[in-house]
């Protein structure tokens, strides 16, 4: 007869898996990156220095070809600058004039709406001509 096992949880809810954390396994390890070479002895070091200085001259070598080559290219280029006739600078086209877009049409008014933006109009001149009507009483009583 099998027994059951019932299932455990670690850690608490919310944070509750069905499975131990990764460092009861032994991670994560202690150590990232591998492990430092084994220091040389002094003969292997003085022949690894050796070889090292060797490349860098080697590399110096090259670098100092490949700048007499620049310096070569820049002179060239200078002397092709002073012989060649001076152009005039080149004349760029300015943009095309562009019109400014028509205007788009209104949309046609019905004559009930025509009928209510002008009573509209005509209530908002009524105001303006009564508070007029008020400042000149206004000012005829103080003068």
């Amino acid at each position: 007869m099998s027994q059951l096992r019932r299932r455990t949880y670690w850690g608490t809810y919310p944070f509750a898996y069905p499975y131990p954390p990764a460092q009861m396994y032994g991670y994560p390890p202690q150590y990232y990156a591998y492990p430092p070479p084994p220091p040389l002895s002094p003969e292997d070091e003085l022949a690894e220095l050796e070889s090292y200085k060797k490349d860098l001259e080697a590399e110096q070598a090259n670098l100092n070809q490949e700048l007499s080559e620049v310096d070569k290219k820049i002179e060239e280029l200078k002397r092709l600058i002073e012989s060649a006739p001076q152009a005039p600078p080149p004349i760029v086209p300015q943009m095309p004039f562009l019109p400014m877009a028509p205007p788009v049409p209104l949309p046609a008014l019905t004559k009930e709406q025509e009928r209510q933006m002008l009573e509209q109009q005509a209530k908002g001149l009524d105001a303006q001509m009564d508070a007029i009507r008020k400042r000149l009483a206004e000012l005829k009583k103080e003068g």
